[in-house]
């Protein structure tokens, strides 16, 4: 008896499924372009001193699934726990996504000045998706942090000048974020080839202030020191400010491929201008001077690999690079730039659904990174080292998943760079799939 075969009718999507995710997280990312400062800069109490300077740290973490395996993901093409890392990965999507990511870090440093531990949250990434077209394009848009500075030092000393004692209290701040609010498109050309393409709205600001406080201590003949009237309030009282406000725009250009077990993806940016509007402020002469330039961002390029080793495993690799050493625009950073490239690889088992599975559905992963930041400090290039686990559940009824990861790593070498550091990050990504609009 030959069965008889029913054509599925092509399911329709309300339109208000479609705008209201994206609507929203773009209507958030043009919120946080218009402030000066993204999700996670108010929180974000301090980092590594070698952040104090040039371009700040690299945090493009993704999401916690990627970070739990070291960080690969440019060849993510899952309908139940899709990645953003590359856009041509979203094409076989079949739920409106929203994803949200978030970490707490602890940061223990060590100098010459003596040791420091810090602590920090951030929100690097909200992202959504929505299919259109069935499984053969989708539309995305999101919040996405890129670099991130955020450093006090202080230092309490005194001089003598004429036979006064001048105590003084210096205060140097270092904050500020640069991010990026993309719009993008996947289509899936054929089985096994799907492209990606997005319009980046960059925006961010950067600020350092100098505060100086002075109180005088007189010196009498008989060399003995007596406060001066005027040290119940400080009688000379300096700050200078110097605002950098970033925007411009950039493209980004993916392709995912993958036959039999074997996946590959690539990812490119082209060079791009960012604008800069300066300001720097003198609040004890009440001066004030407004000034604007243009940099040259380089090119950036990202490669990876997937394996299928056996059943639920996966093996994968990425390698990120971007040509810091062409960046121009910012004399005083250009001769301390340098090629900055990331390689992370790991490891993953897949979630399962096997009745009374129990811990065995659970997915497994663990993995390394090893970065080289793009700029130098004190002529030695900057190396990060980090690994990571991490592992997640599903949210009932399959209406999304929670992932967690935990990363241990090292920054710098405090015998070339003048410090050092390590952190512990514990990251948090919520993906909800349709059923939660």
């Amino acid at each position: 008896m030959t069965a008889l075969r029913i054509k599925k009718p092509v399911a329709t999507m309300p339109i208000y499924r479609i705008v209201a995710p994206l609507l929203a997280g773009w209507l958030l990312a043009g919120v946080l372009a218009g402030s000066e400062c993204g999700p996670g800069v108010g929180a974000c109490q301090a980092q590594t001193p070698l952040a104090l300077q040039n371009i700040g740290q690299n945090i493009g973490t993704s999401d916690a699934r990627a970070s739990g395996r070291g960080g690969w993901g440019m060849t993510v093409q899952d309908t139940l726990a899709p990645g953003f890392k590359n856009l041509a990965g979203l094409a076989g999507i079949s739920n409106v996504v929203l994803q949200f990511t978030a970490y707490g870090e602890r940061v223990s440093s060590t100098s010459a000045d003596g040791d420091r531990m810090t602590f920090r949250t951030y929100a690097p990434n909200l992202r959504a998706a929505v299919p259109m077209a069935g499984d053969r394009l989708a539309a995305t848009a999101g919040f996405q942090a890129r670099r991130s500075s955020e450093y006090r030092s202080q230092v309490q000393d005194s001089l003598v000048v004429w036979d006064e004692r001048i105590d003084y209290f210096e205060l140097f701040v270092r904050e500020g974020t640069q991010f990026q609010t993309p719009l993008g498109l996947s289509a899936r050309l054929r089985d096994g080839l799907s492209v990606g393409f997005s319009v980046n709205l960059i925006r961010g600001v950067q600020t350092e202030t100098l505060d100086e406080t002075f109180w005088q201590t007189t010196i009498t003949d008989e060399g003995e020191e007596t406060e001066n009237v005027t040290t119940s309030f400080p009688y000379v009282r300096s700050r200078q400010e110097q605002k950098d406000i970033f925007s411009g725009t950039s493209t980004s250009y993916s392709l995912l491929w993958h036959a039999g077990k074997v996946k590959l993806g690539a990812r490119f940016t082209p060079t791009h201008d960012v604008e800069v509007q300066r300001t720097v402020s003198l609040s004890s002469v009440a001066a004030r001077n407004e000034s604007g330039f243009t940099m040259r961002m380089p090119a950036e390029w990202s490669v990876g690999g997937q394996l299928r080793v056996k059943d639920r495993w996966r093996l994968g690799a990425d390698f990120d690079f971007t040509q810091f050493s062409h960046l121009s625009g910012r004399w005083e950073w250009e001769q301390d730039m340098q090629d900055e490239w990331t390689f992370s690889a790991g490891l993953e088992r897949q979630r399962a659904n096997i009745r009374h599975g129990g811990a065995t559905n659970w997915p497994l992963r663990a993995g390394f990174s090893m970065r080289r930041w793009g700029y130098l400090v004190h002529g030695h290039q900057i190396t990060e080292r980090a690994i990571s686990i991490g592992t997640g559940v599903p949210l009932r009824r399959g209406e999304g998943h929670v992932d967690v990861a935990a990363t241990y790593g090292i920054i710098g070498k405090e015998s070339e760079t003048g410090s050092q550091s390590s952190f512990v990050r514990l990251m948090v990504t919520v993906t909800g799939l349709e059923r939660w609009w």
